[in-house]
């Protein structure tokens, strides 16, 4: 599946080029083009306008179609969501969710090798590729932490813990240092040791998390006050 993937987008990348070589030949063109022909001369700029224009914005999507499919998402949020995270002591070793993401980056990076020996992929396209997978990855961590139910003190520090050591193996294998959209994944887990206030104005700033993520990180902020909870929840469903 990856190869025929990564044909389509490779493929981007000959319409990128045609899309260069037409920008390139357009004072050509204009200046075949008789001034008198407005409608000619309206339908070349709705062309280079609307259409040419558009073709970088293609290249993520493309990515982003290979990259959604790529890991074991539904099994790795499954996994997060079934640890326990209400325990009472300060963990020293990683989650077992750890170790299957890890295995499965190691996968892809295996199959990802084997079909650019036969498909050329530059460099610039696989940085973006590992950057949309872990993009994804991250994002079903975070739903996993979302659906994961009670949390400690403790439970989140375990969070941190394994994060961090994720983060350590990821590195070599992808090859991207640092490795992208961490942020994403560690502002959600610090967020829960914001004091009340804090929490609130960190809530409504950080759009870029589900308002379920969001309830759920604050049913697990056990010292945020039931009054604060209920007016953050309803503004996140407003």
């Amino acid at each position: 599946m990856l190869n025929s993937d990564l044909t389509a987008g490779t493929g981007y990348y000959s319409s990128e080029f045609v899309a260069k070589q037409l920008d390139l030949v357009r004072p050509v063109m204009e200046s075949l083009l008789l001034a008198a022909n407005e409608d000619i001369i309206a339908n070349l700029d709705q062309f280079y306008s609307k259409i040419l224009s558009a073709v970088p914005d293609t290249r993520r999507l493309v990515y982003d179609c290979v990259a959604s499919r790529v890991l074991k998402y539904p099994v790795l949020i499954a996994a997060v969501s079934n640890t326990r995270w209400d325990v009472d002591e300060l963990q020293s070793n990683h989650s077992n969710y750890i170790d299957f993401l890890i295995k499965d980056f190691e996968a892809f990076s295996l199959r990802l090798e084997r079909a650019t020996e036969s498909i050329h992929l530059s460099e610039s396209a696989r940085v973006l590729l590992w950057d949309r997978t872990i993009y994804y990855a991250f994002k079903a961590l975070v739903q996993g932490y979302c659906e994961g139910g009670k949390c400690s003190t403790e439970g989140r520090a375990l969070m941190q813990l394994d994060f961090q050591h994720l983060l350590l193996k990821l590195e070599p294998i992808c090859g991207i240092r640092p490795v992208p959209h961490s942020a994403f994944v560690e502002g959600y887990i610090k967020a829960f040791y914001l004091p009340e206030n804090g929490l609130e104005e960190w809530i409504s700033k950080h759009t870029e998390y589900t308002a379920k993520q969001m309830i759920s990180l604050l049913s697990a902020a056990t010292h945020v006050s039931k009054k604060a909870r209920t007016r953050i929840i309803n503004a996140l469903n407003d």
